[in-house]
């Protein structure tokens, strides 16, 4: 009976390392995503001002 509490608390010890990390990556990988959207949207703002002033440029 030993052995088996130990087991059974080692692979609840385990489990909670697994989602824990699991839960993590989730977050960054979230995290990631929302900073790549927010670098998309100033390089699509700047190249915007770009087009605009070469515009004003040509006329």
């Amino acid at each position: 009976m030993n052995h088996t509490v130990w087991l059974a608390a080692t692979i609840i010890v385990l489990m909670t390392v697994i989602f824990g990390l699991l839960i993590l990556l989730r977050k960054r990988t979230k995290k990631y995503e929302e900073r790549i959207a927010e670098i998309e949207m100033e390089a699509v703002m700047s190249l915007s001002r770009v087009e605009y002033n070469l515009k004003d440029k040509k006329e």
